[in-house]
C-alpha cells in the first residue's frame, strides 16, 4: 500500500525556499570573510629583513652635511645618477609623477622624500645640483660628496656604476643601475624598485606598505 505524500501549503513552500536562499547567502558571505585575500602584485623587491643604512657622510645641494641620521623620521625614495645623463632626468620625472600620484593621500605625500645622489661629484657641485633637481620639485634633495663614499653607499644599496673612458674632447659617460631604493622612517632599506616600473605602481606599493606601519 503506497504511503500518501503530505502536500505542503504555498506558505510552507515559500518558507522553505526563503530558508534555502538565506543559507546560500550566508555561506557565500562566510566564505568571503574567511578566504585569504590576494594582495595586488608588487613591483618592490622587498628584503626579508629590513637593513639599517650604515654610516653616511655626504652633502646636500645647500652645502649642509647629510648623514644617515637625516634619513630618520620620513620615508625616502632614493636613486643614483648624474646631471649630464639622460637616466637621471627620466628618474626625476618618474619620482615627480609618484609624488603627484599621492595627492589623494596628503599624509603619505608629506611623508615621502625624494633623494637624488650624484655619481659624478667632480662635475655635480652642490650649487649645480640645486638648480638641477629644483627644476623638477622644490622639495627634492640632491646629495654629493667624496667619490669613495658615494661608491660605498651605492654598493650598499645594490647599485652598480662604471665610468667610461674619456673621449677625445675630455667628456665621459657613466653607466649605472636605475633602481629606486625605498628607505623607511627608521633609516632601513626596505627594498628596491627595479626594472620597468611606472608611477602608478610605485605609488600603489608605497601606499600599501606605509599604511600598515
Amino acid at each position: 500500500m503506497r504511503k500518501q505524500q503530505k502536500t505542503r501549503s504555498p506558505k510552507q513552500r515559500l518558507a522553505l525556499f526563503s530558508a534555502a536562499v538565506l543559507a546560500l547567502i550566508g555561506g557565500y558571505y562566510w566564505g568571503n570573510q574567511h578566504t585569504p585575500r590576494e594582495l595586488p602584485p608588487s613591483a618592490l623587491s622587498q628584503l626579508q629583513q629590513p637593513r639599517p643604512i650604515q654610516s653616511l657622510q655626504l652633502l646636500d645641494q645647500f652645502g649642509s652635511g647629510f648623514t644617515e641620521q637625516r634619513l630618520h623620521g620620513r620615508w625616502n625614495l632614493l636613486f643614483f645618477g648624474y646631471s649630464n645623463g639622460d637616466s637621471a632626468r627620466g628618474l626625476l620625472t618618474l619620482a615627480t609623477q609618484v609624488v603627484n600620484r599621492l595627492a589623494d593621500r596628503p599624509d603619505l605625500q608629506d611623508q615621502l622624500r625624494v633623494i637624488f645622489v650624484t655619481l659624478d661629484p667632480d662635475r655635480d657641485r652642490p650649487e649645480d645640483l640645486r638648480s638641477f633637481v629644483g627644476h623638477y620639485h622644490p622639495n627634492f634633495l640632491a646629495l654629493t660628496g667624496p667619490a669613495d663614499e658615494i661608491r660605498r653607499f651605492a654598493r650598499e644599496l645594490g647599485v652598480r656604476f662604471e665610468r667610461r673612458p674619456q673621449s677625445a674632447d675630455g667628456d665621459y659617460q657613466i653607466d649605472h643601475g636605475t633602481s629606486m631604493a625605498l628607505i623607511d622612517p627608521d633609516a632601513r632599506l626596505r627594498g628596491l624598485f627595479t626594472g620597468v616600473v611606472d608611477a602608478v605602481t610605485i605609488a600603489t606599493d608605497f601606499k600599501q606598505i606605509a599604511s600598515v606601519e
